[in-house]
């Protein structure tokens, strides 16, 4: 019985403290990375570059190689996933319909590929607020 106890007050625990983080990275996140968006507008972005596209910043005129899709409820409770695709995979896209209003979306480890590199090069995060 306590050991059951001890794994949920871990879970419990770490969703604080990606919360926590998240919050962290929402203060540290450049303003013009952070998106606000209703869950309609969210579903019919296709894919995370049509997000992108949305950002006045010059990091989105490369190529989409991969990237870290995290959700995270207004309650804390977290979902990653990492898709090894410019698209959405059937898990990522999976994450994207669980959009509910007040949902904070981090599209994080974002590589892109520019002009004529064969090393893609990790960008800064994007950050959804669902309203």
């Amino acid at each position: 019985m306590k050991k059951v106890l001890f794994l949920a007050s871990a879970l419990s625990f770490s969703s604080i403290s990606f919360a926590q983080s998240a919050d962290n990275a929402m203060k540290n996140t450049p303003h013009d990375r952070v998106i606000f968006m209703t869950a309609a507008e969210f579903m019919a972005a296709t894919t995370p570059s049509a997000i992108a596209a949305q950002l006045p910043s010059p990091q989105n005129n490369g190529k989409l190689v991969d990237y870290e899709i995290t959700r995270m409820t207004k309650g804390g409770d977290v979902i990653t996933y990492r898709n090894e695709s410019p698209v959405y995979s059937e898990q990522a896209l999976q994450v994207v319909k669980m959009v509910q209003k007040e949902d904070t979306y981090y599209f994080d480890n974002v590589n892109m590929l520019y002009g004529h590199e064969e090393v893609a090069q990790k960008v800064s995060p994007i950050i959804v607020r669902i309203k």
